[in-house]
């Protein structure tokens, strides 16, 4: 990896179960948001499908906040899934 101190990442998506490691090595890199899950849980494809569905179309169409895009998807997991 090429490290080039002009590129800042706004924020960090990992849709992978056991992710939080990965996720604090990233906030520790100084990167804003990141969304990992926790390393105790795992997460059912579904889950992971209807979260990131939620959690892009509030991004990009809707053009919200990342903090109210994550809250979005999170409800819609427990809405859809139950929670997890």
């Amino acid at each position: 990896m090429v490290e080039d101190s002009r590129v800042k990442l706004d924020f960090v998506f990992m849709a992978a179960c056991h992710s939080e490691f990965a996720a604090k090595i990233f906030l520790g890199a100084g990167v804003g948001h990141v969304i990992g899950i926790n390393h105790e849980k795992s997460v059912e494809e579904n889950s992971i499908l209807t979260f990131t569905k939620t959690f892009y179309n509030k991004l990009w169409k809707e053009k919200s906040k990342i903090c109210q895009c994550f809250n979005a998807a999170k409800l819609a997991v427990e809405i859809s899934h139950g929670s997890q």
